[in-house]
């Protein structure tokens, strides 16, 4: 039960990856890094987030428990370093509709979310966004850049910290190294549940 879940998990932060990937095209941004420490009752959960173009990566975990999501253009990975193995997961497309302009948050922000009033973060200028769904969650987008800042809905906090924008990154951070297994997704649901499924099922398409 919990491998399901994990994998429901990873692939939706693919699904966030996919959206944000195709979303900061429109960005001024040519690559950004940053931490994302991720707080809720009794975890911390510390990842690292890197874009170049459209490609996108990141790493949770340390040592031996690290598992890596890569996005490499086209392909989306997870991939766990100690083992040497990886998950080919579900295409995922979307549309252009899908994504606000470049001088304002993206459609979700306006569409489902309240301006509130405007903050300093960490020596940022951020507009606060309130959004009565989901437990009222909590937008903080810096005000020069539109990137999130902070993130709390419900009990579980997001912050964003370290981000550097349009600083150098190796285009091997988005491949897989050579000699990787790969196997793809649906075989890996094949040995969680014992049955054939249609990948077309776990695959996401923007409305």
């Amino acid at each position: 039960m919990f491998r399901r879940l994990m994998t429901v998990f990873y692939l939706a932060i693919i699904v966030s990856l996919a959206y944000f990937s195709f979303c900061s095209a429109q960005e001024a941004f040519s690559t950004l890094q940053y931490d994302m420490i991720i707080k809720s009752p009794g975890i911390q959960q510390v990842s690292k987030f890197f874009k170049k173009g459209d490609k996108t990566r990141v790493e949770s975990g340390e040592g031996g428990k690290q598992t890596v999501m890569i996005f490499d253009g086209k392909n989306y990975y997870i991939y766990y370093p100690k083992q040497a193995k990886a998950i080919a997961m579900p295409t995922i497309s979307m549309k252009q509709e899908d994504c606000g302009s470049l001088d304002k948050p993206k459609n979700y922000l306006e569409q489902n979310c309240k301006y509130s009033k405007d903050e300093v973060l960490d020596g940022k200028k951020c507009s606060l966004y309130e959004c009565p769904q989901g437990g009222n969650t909590k937008f903080w987008i810096d005000k020069d850049t539109k990137l999130q800042v902070k993130t709390i809905s419900g009990k579980v906090t997001i912050d964003y910290k370290n981000q550097k924008i349009n600083a150098p990154l190796n285009d091997s951070l988005f491949v897989l190294p050579v000699g990787v297994q790969v196997e793809d997704f649906s075989s890996q649901i094949k040995k969680m549940t014992g049955k054939e499924i249609d990948e077309n099922d776990y695959s996401w398409q923007s409305p």
